[in-house]
């Protein structure tokens, strides 16, 4: 800065002419560097930072420095407008640029848009923006990543992105217990050839996964649970702080982490911790057939719903008393 600081005073000491000049504040300096950049440089402008701003012992302004993007050179623009009509900023006005000079092949990683700081569940879903910041089109590239310090997963993406244009590309799942984690991603062989500038290759994140599950419900999932006629089922969810339950129609049966079923069919559960992660589960519910035994002084009826009434006479038995299996097993026998 001192070199560039000297070089400037001498430039500013030739081109002033005090009985014209204006001084000029931060925000047009700053209009001014962009504008100066963009006919200078094809990058993308995504930020101008001040970066240094130089004043006379009277506390003026002589000039403001502003880097571009965080990577992509500087400008530094003169506090007034001498060099012009006032506030008609022009070449002559003693800019100086810096731009990072542009690279036949060139890919990086801009930004991981996906987890934001938070990921919910037990598996990352990484989403980063691919950026071709060199000349040439980008065809292939190699997207590597990895949590903390573990194994490089390498992503072979293939498309096509302009010059100085970029892509949002999904990475495959990862797997994450709960806690901090750090998430790095870079690309490596745009093309297939050498990166001409790897400083702008690799961007990291720090963020936290909450591990929410479902506590498992009871008969849930995979089970089906059979409902006697005329009777209930009670289901208990676990695991968060707010529950929803939902019946085959969609319409909310429960509010809380119970359910007490007494119709038939699929029912949902959306599980909600403290942290706003979310789940869901799942079962069904199905009609189970009745039974009933009806036992006399001398004889036995078995009545079964939906089929033959069966009766056996004690000492003269007219057939086997068998109860249907998918009522016994419901436990939807009545004596």
């Amino acid at each position: 800065m001192p070199k560039i600081r000297n070089f400037l005073l001498v430039l500013l000491s030739l081109s002033i002419a005090p009985a014209m000049a204006k001084p000029v504040n931060v925000s047009a300096a700053r209009n001014f560097a962009g504008a100066f950049y963009s006919r200078h440089s094809s990058t993308i402008i995504n930020s101008i930072q001040l970066a240094y701003a130089e004043t006379d012992r009277k506390g003026d302004s002589l000039y403001f420095a502003f880097n571009i993007n965080s990577k992509d050179g500087f400008v530094i623009v003169s506090a007034d407008d001498a060099a012009g009509e006032p506030y008609n900023f022009s070449e002559g006005q003693g800019a100086l640029i810096g731009i990072k000079p542009m690279y036949t092949l060139d890919a990086g990683i801009q930004a991981i848009v996906v987890p934001i700081y938070k990921a919910c569940g037990e598996t990352v879903n990484p989403v980063v923006v691919l950026t071709n910041f060199g000349k040439s089109p980008l065809t292939s590239c190699q997207v590597n990543y990895k949590l903390d310090g573990g194994s490089v997963v390498v992503f072979n993406w293939t498309g096509a992105i302009a010059s100085q244009r970029s892509l949002t590309v999904k990475l495959a799942d990862s797997p994450a217990t709960a806690g901090q984690h750090i998430l790095t991603c870079y690309t490596s062989m745009p093309n297939g050839g050498a990166d001409g500038y790897f400083y702008n290759d690799s961007t990291a994140l720090t963020f936290t996964v909450d591990s929410l599950g479902v506590q498992a419900v009871a008969n849930s999932t995979s089970v089906t649970s059979t409902l006697c006629p005329a009777g209930s089922k009670t289901f208990i969810a676990g695991g968060g702080s707010t529950y929803f339950w939902f019946n085959s129609a969609e319409n909310i049966v429960s509010e809380t982490d119970t359910l007490v079923a007494d119709s038939a069919g699929t029912y949902r559960v959306n599980v909600m911790n403290a942290s706003g992660c979310s789940a869901w589960d799942s079962l069904v519910l199905a009609s189970g057939l009745f039974a009933s035994i009806t036992i006399h002084s001398d004889s036995a009826m078995l009545e079964v719903q939906g089929g033959q009434n069966l009766t056996a006479i004690f000492g003269h038995l007219v057939m086997p008393l068998q109860i249907p299996s998918p009522a016994l097993a419901a436990g939807c026998i009545q004596l």
